[in-house]
Protein backbone atom coordinates (compact mmCIF):
# COMPACT_ATOMS: atom_id res chain seq x y z
CA UNK A 1 0.00 0.00 0.00
CA UNK A 2 2.79 2.26 0.63
CA UNK A 3 4.40 1.30 -2.55
CA UNK A 4 1.41 2.23 -4.14
CA UNK A 5 1.00 5.68 -2.76
CA UNK A 6 3.96 6.99 -3.51
CA UNK A 7 3.45 5.74 -6.99
CA UNK A 8 0.29 7.67 -7.03
CA UNK A 9 1.96 10.81 -5.29
CA UNK A 10 5.28 10.71 -8.51
CA UNK A 11 2.40 10.42 -11.20
CA UNK A 12 0.92 13.41 -10.06
CA UNK A 13 4.07 15.42 -9.47
CA UNK A 14 5.14 14.56 -12.77
CA UNK A 15 1.99 15.14 -14.01
CA UNK A 16 2.55 18.54 -12.63
CA UNK A 17 5.55 19.00 -13.72
CA UNK A 18 5.04 18.78 -17.15
CA UNK A 19 2.14 21.08 -16.92
CA UNK A 20 4.35 23.72 -15.31
CA UNK A 21 7.52 23.15 -18.00
CA UNK A 22 4.86 23.59 -20.96
CA UNK A 23 3.12 26.59 -19.41
CA UNK A 24 5.94 28.48 -17.26
CA UNK A 25 8.99 27.34 -18.51
CA UNK A 26 8.73 29.41 -21.92
CA UNK A 27 9.24 32.77 -19.65
CA UNK A 28 12.17 31.66 -17.49
CA UNK A 29 13.97 30.07 -19.87
CA UNK A 30 12.59 30.08 -23.64
CA UNK A 31 15.76 28.24 -25.03
CA UNK A 32 14.18 25.33 -23.87
CA UNK A 33 10.77 26.20 -26.70
CA UNK A 34 13.17 24.10 -28.92
CA UNK A 35 12.20 21.10 -26.43
CA UNK A 36 8.72 22.34 -25.21
CA UNK A 37 6.82 22.47 -29.08
CA UNK A 38 7.80 18.78 -29.96
CA UNK A 39 6.13 17.94 -26.63
CA UNK A 40 3.34 19.42 -27.64
CA UNK A 41 3.13 18.64 -31.08
CA UNK A 42 3.70 15.03 -29.71
CA UNK A 43 0.15 15.40 -27.37
CA UNK A 44 -1.60 16.88 -30.36
CA UNK A 45 -0.94 14.14 -32.65
CA UNK A 46 -2.34 11.58 -30.10
CA UNK A 47 -5.55 13.87 -29.27
CA UNK A 48 -6.26 14.04 -33.11
CA UNK A 49 -5.34 10.42 -34.06
CA UNK A 50 -7.95 8.84 -31.73
CA UNK A 51 -5.64 8.71 -28.68
CA UNK A 52 -7.30 10.87 -25.69
CA UNK A 53 -6.06 9.64 -22.52
CA UNK A 54 -2.34 10.64 -21.16
CA UNK A 55 -0.63 7.46 -20.47
CA UNK A 56 0.02 8.98 -16.65
CA UNK A 57 -3.32 9.29 -16.63
CA UNK A 58 -4.21 5.96 -17.58
CA UNK A 59 -1.40 4.58 -14.73
CA UNK A 60 -2.87 7.11 -11.91
CA UNK A 61 -6.64 6.00 -12.46
CA UNK A 62 -5.28 2.08 -12.40
CA UNK A 63 -3.72 2.99 -9.09
CA UNK A 64 -6.34 4.58 -7.65
CA UNK A 65 -9.56 3.35 -9.44
CA UNK A 66 -10.73 7.21 -10.19
CA UNK A 67 -11.80 8.12 -13.71
CA UNK A 68 -11.40 11.33 -15.77
CA UNK A 69 -8.30 13.00 -17.20
CA UNK A 70 -5.86 14.67 -14.78
CA UNK A 71 -6.70 18.36 -15.44
CA UNK A 72 -10.47 17.74 -15.99
CA UNK A 73 -10.28 16.23 -12.20
CA UNK A 74 -8.34 19.65 -11.07
CA UNK A 75 -10.71 22.54 -13.15
CA UNK A 76 -14.12 20.15 -12.78
CA UNK A 77 -14.85 21.37 -9.32
CA UNK A 78 -14.50 24.79 -10.55
CA UNK A 79 -15.86 25.03 -13.66
CA UNK A 80 -18.60 21.96 -13.52
CA UNK A 81 -18.23 21.09 -17.32
CA UNK A 82 -18.68 17.68 -18.96
CA UNK A 83 -15.71 16.16 -19.83
CA UNK A 84 -15.99 16.02 -23.22
CA UNK A 85 -17.01 20.20 -23.03
CA UNK A 86 -13.79 20.19 -21.12
CA UNK A 87 -11.64 18.50 -23.85
CA UNK A 88 -12.81 20.51 -26.99
CA UNK A 89 -11.90 23.63 -24.56
CA UNK A 90 -8.52 22.13 -23.56
CA UNK A 91 -7.68 21.04 -27.37
CA UNK A 92 -8.03 24.23 -28.50
CA UNK A 93 -6.77 26.16 -25.92
CA UNK A 94 -3.32 23.59 -26.41
CA UNK A 95 -3.24 24.60 -30.15
CA UNK A 96 -3.40 28.54 -29.66
CA UNK A 97 -0.69 28.01 -27.16
CA UNK A 98 1.22 25.58 -29.47
CA UNK A 99 0.81 28.77 -32.12
CA UNK A 100 2.13 31.48 -29.88
CA UNK A 101 4.97 29.42 -28.76
CA UNK A 102 6.06 28.76 -32.74
CA UNK A 103 5.27 32.36 -33.15
CA UNK A 104 7.64 33.17 -30.57
CA UNK A 105 10.55 30.93 -31.01
CA UNK A 106 10.31 32.09 -34.86
CA UNK A 107 10.40 35.76 -34.12
CA UNK A 108 13.07 35.21 -31.64
CA UNK A 109 14.98 32.26 -32.90
CA UNK A 110 18.33 34.53 -33.51
CA UNK A 111 18.31 35.24 -29.95
CA UNK A 112 17.59 32.20 -28.69
CA UNK A 113 19.93 30.24 -30.30
CA UNK A 114 22.68 32.78 -29.30
CA UNK A 115 21.58 32.33 -25.58
CA UNK A 116 21.55 28.37 -25.87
Amino acid sequence: MLTNNFNIKLIKTIHLLLILYVTVIPFILPQQLKHIIPILCFILYRWFTGDHSCTLTTIENKLTGNSGGFIYRIVNPIYQMGESKFNRKLYLITILWLVALIYWYLTFQNYLDVRS
